[in-house]
């Protein structure tokens, strides 16, 4: 009668089922059954299976789909938001140059590009969120990489929390972000610190190699994402108040909190960082005893580190010959390109879409020096359209731009860094015009056949 409630009758020719929880965390599977026998006694007969693994599995692959779904709108959500704050900061940047410096409408459209340059930040937690956030990634030192925190981490916990550190000298290392792996140990302290509360407690942050601590922790589990082969991991122990069964399968939800008041997008951003790193993330948890949070990352096979462009220093009216062709399927954002490369002393010409900028550059007087192209348009997208760019002139320049980071374009089969650039959007004149250099005072790129 485990499963039935009080006053409830107890039908004795019903099947039923139900699950229970043993002490040391694993799942039971108990079944019960009228039966008979030849001789004409009737009773129940009673059978149980470990279903650990199972109910685990299912409810990651349930977790998996709903954090896809979530991702896909935040993706989308993050790539329309940017191009309207394209459209704010370079409105902004246009009138600041236009004003006098001393005039005091300067201080209010400060307070405007501060508040645009905030709302980006947002959005790139929400790329965060949907791994798909554009990052600088370099060969890592796990332990180094947590030593060099040691400071920040004294400063965000209270006295009344010892923190223990192991961290092995030696580690393998892993390819990834520091600074957002550096989110992923704070957001992880956090949490510990949080859950310690008022009382005096410890946390202990490791390093180490393999897919996990060696010690079992048990209670309550949740995991996300797969990893095979060599692993280094990271991982925050506490011995707060812990989690059951049901907060846990909430935890990488948005927003999701067990305080009064919500953090914003916490772990929820860790997970996406986890992902972006081909890594997993498992989080144990057991009332009474703690919770610890584990990151674990591929170990790097053989990956270099690619050395970025030098920002050049901008020089007005230098290129004054040149031609820039935008296209880009918002009315604002050319508007805004226009003003910026004309005061560059730039030649543009501006194309609603990409059947439109393809016709433009057909046209026998007009020889275009780099087109900046936008990447999600309506009709032709920015990736057709710079494939036959590239059947007309495999050596024009072009400057891919998106809401998006660069990381999925990297990866196309013909990308070739040498003509080919990305920018990030929401960007300021002064990384535009920073790109736009590059390319048209460079005279490594391939010779350009001329038009008669």
């Amino acid at each position: 009668r485990l499963w039935h409630g009080v006053g409830e009758p107890f039908d004795s020719s019903r099947r039923e089922t139900c699950d229970l929880r043993t002490r040391d965390g694993r799942t039971l599977e108990v079944e019960s059954l009228p039966v008979e026998t030849v001789t004409g006694f009737r009773g129940r007969a009673w059978r149980m299976r470990d279903v650990t693994r199972a109910r685990r599995e299912s409810r990651a692959v349930i977790q998996a789909q709903k954090t896809e779904g979530l991702a896909l709108m935040a993706g989308g959500i993050a790539h329309d938001y940017n191009n309207l704050l394209m459209s704010i900061l370079g409105s902004t940047e246009i009138v600041r140059e236009e004003i006098d410096a001393g005039s005091p409408l300067q201080a209010t459209l400060a307070d405007v590009e501060q508040a645009a340059i905030t709302a980006a930040d947002l959005t790139s937690q929400l790329l965060d969120y949907a791994g798909k956030s554009s990052f600088e990634r370099e060969n890592l030192d796990l332990s180094s990489l947590v030593r060099d925190v040691t400071s920040l981490l004294s400063v965000n916990i209270p006295k009344n929390i010892k923190v223990i550190l192991d961290l092995p000298e030696g580690l393998p290392p892993v390819r990834g972000g520091s600074a957002q792996l550096r989110q992923v140990l704070m957001n992880f302290v956090t949490n510990a610190s949080e859950a310690i509360e008022d009382r005096v407690g410890s946390i202990e942050v490791r390093t180490g190699t393999s897919t996990m601590p060696i010690e079992h922790f048990g209670g309550a589990i949740v995991e996300h994402g797969e990893i095979s082969g060599d692993a280094v991991h990271l991982s925050v122990q506490d011995d707060g108040m812990g989690m059951d069964a049901a907060t846990l399968s909430k935890i990488f939800d948005p927003f999701f909190t067990t305080k009064f008041t919500g953090r914003g997008l916490g772990l929820a951003a860790t997970l996406g960082i986890a992902s972006s790193h081909g890594g997993k993330l498992r989080i144990e948890s057991q009332i009474g005893r703690g919770s610890r949070f584990t990151l674990i990352l591929p170990v790097l096979d053989d990956a270099k580190i690619a050395g970025g462009a030098t920002a050049g220093k901008t020089n007005d009216r230098r290129f004054a010959n040149r031609r820039v062709l935008i296209v880009d399927d918002e009315p604002i954002v050319r508007t805004i390109l226009a003003k910026h490369l004309g005061a560059f002393g730039l030649e543009v010409h501006v194309a609603e879409g990409g059947s439109e900028g393809l016709a433009l550059l057909d046209e026998a007087e007009l020889e275009i020096d780099l087109v900046i192209l936008d990447i999600t348009m309506p009709g032709l997208s920015g990736i057709s359209t710079r494939e036959l760019i590239r059947e007309r002139d495999p050596a024009l320049p072009i400057l891919l731009a998106s809401g998006h980071p660069e990381d999925a374009l990297s990866r196309l089969e013909n990308w070739n860094r040498a003509i080919d650039g990305f920018i990030q959007k929401p960007f300021r004149k002064k990384q535009l015009l920073s790109k736009v250099e590059r390319f048209l005072d460079n005279d490594s790129l391939p010779e350009k056949p001329k038009t008669s």
